[in-house]
């Protein structure tokens, strides 16, 4: 795990994340309690309250976030599920909730910045690519000039209304 960043859903693991960093571990995200995972039958609307809210960890480090962003995001999503009061589950996901534990740098991402696409008409810039091929066909897209230099696909994946 030297240099790396763990996320556990694993009961009582995340005891284990101070360690883990000791040993070069870049962050351990994971419970330091029993996790209770509520479950009659998958797939169900109650089973669903505690995997959305674990892994919303995840979902924020994809989209970019810090492990600060990513642990307020999964207590914020676990508060949701507890507000909506379904007495039966809300004990289990209070503990839940109350189990998680990060060991290591909360400011730290687990993955570098992507790259940037720069437009190269005007100083649009943004990391997000269909954003980019959007921008270009909405903006810089004339009519009929653009079906010989913006491949098709390209028109179908930002919407172009010219075909």
């Amino acid at each position: 795990m030297a240099g790396r960043h763990g996320s556990f859903l694993s009961c009582e693991f995340g005891a284990a994340g101070s360690w883990f960093v000791a040993q070069g571990a870049k962050g351990i995200y994971g419970y330091n309690r029993l996790f209770y995972f509520v479950i009659s039958q998958w797939p169900n609307q109650t089973a669903k309250t505690f995997f959305d809210s674990h892994m919303m960890y995840e979902r924020t480090l994809e989209l970019g976030g810090s492990h600060k962003e990513a642990w307020d995001a999964t207590k914020k999503r676990w508060n949701e599920y507890i507000a909506k009061g379904d007495p039966y589950l809300v004990r289990y996901q209070i503990h839940d909730r109350d189990s998680m534990i990060f060991s290591g740098d909360l400011d730290g991402k687990p993955w570098p910045p992507g790259p940037r696409y720069k437009c190269e008409w005007c100083d649009f810039e943004t990391d997000d690519k269909n954003v980019y091929l959007k921008h270009i066909c909405l903006v810089h897209c004339v009519p009929e000039p653009c079906k010989s230099w913006i491949p098709k696909w390209i028109r179908e994946l930002t919407g172009c209304q010219y075909d």
